[in-house]
C-alpha cells in the first residue's frame, strides 16, 4: 500500500516511511491496513534494498537500516511490533551491520533484543518457502503446547485501482499439537514442502 505525499507526484511505502523516520506516516498506513510483515516491492521505480533479510525487507528491516537514527525510527519500532511485526533474527543482524564502527542506537538495539525474545518464546519456530509465499510456524500456545500454522502471502487488487490489502492469509487444515519442539519442527518442515509441491 502506498500513500500519496499531497504533491500529487512521490508515493510512500511503509518500508520508505519506516527508513526516513516518518512516525505519523508508517501509523496512518497501518490503520488503513497495511501488514507490518509485508516484503518491500523490487523492480522499476522501488528503492533497491540492502539488507540481511535480502532484496525485499519488512518494515522493520527499514529501520535497523535508515542511515541516520533518530527518536522517530525507535517510536517505529516499537509501533510495528505492537501491529505484529516479526522480530526476525536478521533484523538484530540489520542492525549491527548498518552500526559497524559506529555506536549503535543503544534504546533500539535494547527494544530490539528484547522483543526478538518474546517473539522467540511464542514462536519458537518459522520458515518462509524460499517463494515468499508460504509459510509455516510452530506457535506455543498459552496451555504450554506447540501448534503448527500455516498460511499463503495473498494481494488482494482491485480492478482500475491497484493493491488495496496484502497480508499472510491462514490455511484451513487440522490442528495437530506436540510437547516437544523438534517433533514440531519436523512436521512444520514436511507440511512446507507438502504445500508447495501442491502449489505447483
Amino acid at each position: 500500500m502506498v500513500q500519496p505525499d499531497g504533491s500529487g507526484g512521490l508515493t510512500w511505502t511503509i518500508h520508505e516511511a519506516a527508513f526516513q523516520g516518518r512516525l505519523s506516516l508508517v501509523r496512518e498506513l497501518l490503520d488503513k491496513g497495511t501488514c507490518p510483515n509485508a516484503p518491500a516491492a523490487v523492480g522499476p521505480g522501488h528503492r533497491t534494498w540492502i539488507s540481511c533479510a535480502g532484496p525485499r525487507p519488512r518494515p522493520l528491516h527499514c529501520v535497523a537500516i535508515a542511515w541516520s537514527l533518530t527518536a522517530e525510527h525507535v517510536q517505529i519500532a516499537r509501533l510495528l511490533v505492537e501491529r505484529g511485526a516479526d522480530v526476525e533474527q536478521s533484523v538484530i543482524e540489520d542492525l549491527e551491520v548498518e552500526r559497524d564502527g559506529k555506536q549503535p542506537s543503544a534504546s533500539l538495539m535494547e527494544f530490539l533484543r528484547e522483543a526478538r525474545e518474546a517473539f522467540e518464546s511464542r514462536v519458537p519456530f518459522d520458515m518462509v518457502h524460499p517463494s515468499g509465499n508460504i509459510r509455516v510456524r510452530v506457535r506455543r500456545r498459552d496451555d504450554g503446547l506447540l501448534a503448527i500454522e500455516t498460511a499463503r502471502w495473498c494481494v488482494e487488487d482491485v480492478p482500475d485501482y491497484g493493491m488495496v490489502w496484502q497480508g499472510w492469509t491462514p490455511i484451513p487444515g487440522s490442528v495437530s499439537l506436540y510437547g516437544d519442539l523438534e517433533p514440531a519442527k519436523k512436521a512444520a518442515i514436511s507440511e512446507l514442502e507438502s504445500l508447495s509441491a501442491q502449489a505447483h
